[in-house]
């Protein structure tokens, strides 16, 4: 992998953690 693939992966993992407890308000909302 090239270093702007790792950096575009950890960019991911960051959005995709950060969205975490979004979607779990979401569930308790239902």
């Amino acid at each position: 992998a090239t270093p702007e693939q790792v950096t575009e992966y950890q960019h991911y993992l960051e959005h995709f953690i950060n969205g975490l407890p979004l979607q779990k308000a979401a569930i308790k909302a239902f």
